[in-house]
């Protein structure tokens, strides 16, 4: 049985905002790569929403060491190669995780101004300890990939020395994304990169899950859940089709841009799991594929939402921390399974038409909704 330490339940601090910071209208411009992706023949042209009530469930079970709800965990991954972290680097990235919890409980959250300080916010209070659990379960996948997976855009990347990536460098890990990790045309539009993604090793193969933190004055935790729960029309009735371009004056354009853009982010970035934030509300999203009625042997994309979650809860940590250990192991299994085999199996689907569960209720009540 692999060794690992789950975040202990030290929850995220709240977040505040500057007198001092952007507008509030300022938000991301959907990319025009990920705009276009309801054209005919490309992967969102017939692309279902959904949702699912047991998914942070999932996600936390899978760190459990006793199967909780008869739902897998990390130890059931039956991976041909062991790449367990060894005793003493396990003992050691123990302590640097208690070290960053230790801070997490004393710090002081930054007081927020803009997007880029969010996203500083979600590292330092979420992607900090999350890597530091990665490395008490995995052994460092550099010095085994670098060789076959560590390639370079232009001659002058040439420059990056192996070497020191075998000496000083640790994966899995979370890092910023950048345009050679883009699946799909490359662009230098900021608007069509994750905040972060999360890469088992230094190749475009080995990225698998992306996280998002928005601004929580303008993506606003009333406008999201809304958008989602309430207004519903940016999908087709009966069909969970999701729509493109919403009825003039109805539901909320922002709301339905950071849709397109988590998507987006799937699709370009190559991975079928996401975590996106205002920091005040969280979600997490997997895109699958569901077959067609006809023509037989056709398939469709859905991206399916989790129930939301509050930002401040204790289990947020430990979540994600399943969540990203999911995302390594999924290709591992026996035979291998997907992130919606792990997280939200198709019996477990709902459509956005179904009346919301109580737990979703009382969220939205909590907001007026």
């Amino acid at each position: 049985m692999p060794l690992f330490v789950v975040p202990s339940g030290v929850a995220c601090q709240p977040v505040f905002r500057n007198p001092l910071s952007t507008k509030n209208k300022s938000h991301t411009t959907v990319a025009s790569k990920v705009a276009s992706l309801d054209q005919l023949g490309k992967p969102g042209h017939r692309l279902q929403i959904k949702t699912s009530e047991h998914v942070w469930e999932r996600a936390i079970a899978y760190v459990s060491y006793k199967s909780a709800g008869n739902y897998p965990t990390t130890a059931e991954c039956n991976n041909l190669v062991d790449r367990s972290a060894s005793k003493p680097a396990y003992q050691q990235a123990a302590a640097l995780l208690h070290a960053e919890e230790s801070i997490m409980m004393i710090r002081r959250p930054t007081i927020l101004t803009s997007a880029s300080s969010v996203q500083d916010e979600g590292r330092d209070q979420v992607v900090k300890i999350l890597n530091a659990s990665l490395q008490t379960r995995y052994r460092n996948q550099v010095a085994g990939n670098i060789a076959d997976h560590l390639t370079y855009e232009s001659p002058m990347d040439q420059s990056v020395d192996s070497q020191d990536m075998i000496d000083h460098a640790f994966y899995p890990t979370y890092i910023r994304p950048c345009p050679s990790m883009n699946h799909g045309p490359q662009t230098r539009d900021k608007a069509g990169y994750s905040d972060f993604i999360l890469s088992k090793y230094p190749h475009k193969s080995g990225q698998v899950a992306v996280f998002e933190f928005k601004t929580f004055w303008n993506y606003t935790t009333e406008m999201i859940l809304g958008h989602i729960y309430k207004d519903k029309v940016f999908i087709t009735a009966n069909s969970d089709r999701f729509q493109w371009q919403l009825p003039p004056g109805e539901g909320s354009p922002v709301a339905h841009e950071l849709l397109k853009q988590v998507y987006g982010e799937h699709v370009f970035m190559g991975v079928d799991v996401s975590f996106f934030t205002n920091c005040d509300i969280c979600f997490i999203a997997v895109t699958t594929k569901e077959p067609d009625r006809i023509p037989v042997g056709s398939y469709h994309d859905v991206m399916v939402l989790s129930s939301p979650k509050k930002w401040t809860d204790p289990s947020l940590h430990a979540a994600l921390t399943g969540l990203s250990f999911m995302a390594i192991d999924a290709s591992d299994f026996v035979p291998p399974k997907s992130m919606a085999d792990l997280l939200c199996p198709a019996n477990e689907r709902i459509s956005l038409g179904v009346a919301p569960s109580q737990k979703v209720k009382d969220i939205l009540q909590e907001y007026g909704l």
